[in-house]
């Protein structure tokens, strides 16, 4: 994160939409965490960057997140916003990325 937001220019967005990596993780399928996890929790967190909201305003940029899962319910907003991406993509108003496939030998 820290990488990418200081690749934004002015006025520049960096959106997070997902943050797995630093969820908890139980062990043995318990539902119980470890020590060693909650070691790793702190770890990741301490290293997670911050963004001072004055940095941001001087800097006119922006860090904006959302929670993918508390969409799970939200079928019929979700088939508007793709509806409004397809009909940007057909308008060529946006451009879909390159697709890029690996081999699943290179996947660590």
């Amino acid at each position: 994160l820290r990488d990418s937001y200081e690749l934004l220019c002015r006025n520049g967005r960096l959106i997070v939409y997902g943050f797995h990596s630093n969820l908890p993780k139980c062990d043995g399928g318990l539902g119980m965490l470890s020590p060693l996890n909650w070691l790793r929790m702190s770890l990741d967190l301490a290293w997670t960057p911050h963004f001072d909201p004055m940095f941001l305003t001087l800097d006119s940029k922006a860090v904006l997140g959302f929670n993918l899962s508390f969409f799970a319910e939200e079928t019929d907003l979700c088939a508007k916003y793709l509806e409004q991406l397809n009909s940007w993509l057909s308008a060529s108003k946006i451009e879909a990325p390159p697709v890029r496939s690996f081999p699943l030998a290179k996947l660590r």
